[in-house]
Formats: C-alpha cells, structure tokens, sequence
C-alpha cells in the first residue's frame, strides 16, 4: 500500500488496518448474531451443565468405585444435550469460533508483517522517515516506551468494554 499511495510509513499502517477493519464488520455483523442465538439458548445450557454438577455429585457420594465410569457415561450424556441444545437455537460453533480465530490469524499476519518489514530493510524501505510525532525514525526502537504501553492501555480498554465493564461494576 506504501508503494501505491507514496504516503508516509505510519499513515499506510494506520490506513491497512483501518481497512482491514471496514473489510472485516460483515463478519462483525455475523458474529453478533451468532452470539444473539447462543444468548438465547443461554438458559438452556445453564440448566444442563446445572443438573450435571448435581448428578456428578450424586455419583461420588453413592458409589465411590465406579464414579469415574458414571461421570464419563453423564460427561457423554452432557455434550448430547448441549450439541443438541445448539441445534435447537440454529448455533453453529465453527461460526462462533470463526471470527476470534480470523481476529487471531490477522494480528499475527500484522505482527510478524511489521517483524519482517522492520528486520529486513528499514533503510532501503525508507522507515527513518517514515513516522511522526515521537516515533519519527521507524526504524529505531521506542525509547519512551509509549507506544508499547498506549497499545496495552488500549487493549485492556477494549477487553474490559468487551466484557462489560469488568468484575468490579455490577
């Protein structure tokens, strides 16, 4: 992208992952629904892996020398009623799985990209002038540290807002 838009190094990243991003909302979209069907079979789920704990505890107490049969024969009986449980709800666990892993092998895409690029040729690829604001040489290591710590700042950011504000807000 660099080479056809002939804008600087951090705008061209800062672009490839902007429109990585617009490239991806479909499958934003289809992840969204995907967890709306598996919020609804939610209940159903809970109840089963309820009345799991229940008879596991059940089978310990009653006969200790064949626990370990009974609770595979109820681990068995489980995963039925959770496959069909998701059946029920029309989810399918490949498309709930599907775009983490995609997320997954994009940054690793991204990250050993920018490995290559900057191991491999920062000079003739004109990283040393490149960058802005306090990262201007591209090509040397952050000193301050501050772009390291501001993408673990916004990481954690967005992990806590994923997952609904953190433990200690109710």
């Amino acid at each position: 992208m660099h080479g056809i838009t002939g804008l600087p190094w951090w705008s061209t990243i800062a672009l490839s992952t902007a429109a990585l991003r617009v490239g991806l909302l479909p499958l934003v979209h289809q992840q969204n629904r995907v967890s709306r069907k598996l919020a609804k079979a939610g209940p159903e789920l809970s109840m089963l892996a309820q009345l799991y704990r229940q008879k596991v505890r059940e089978v310990a107490t009653i006969n200790k020398a064949q626990a370990g049969g009974a609770v595979l024969g109820l681990t068995r009986s489980l995963w039925k009623g959770v496959r069909a449980t998701l059946v029920l709800h029309e989810v399918s666990v490949l498309e709930l799985l599907g775009y983490p892993l995609l997320n997954l092998y994009v940054f690793l895409l991204f990250v050993f990209s920018v490995r290559d690029l900057v191991l491999h040729g920062p000079a003739a690829l004109g990283l040393e002038a490149g960058g802005a604001a306090w990262f201007a040489d591209l090509s040397e290591k952050d000193g301050t540290l501050l772009l390291p710590l501001s993408a673990v700042c916004l990481s954690y950011a967005n992990i806590d807002h994923a997952l609904g504000g953190g433990a200690g807000r109710g």
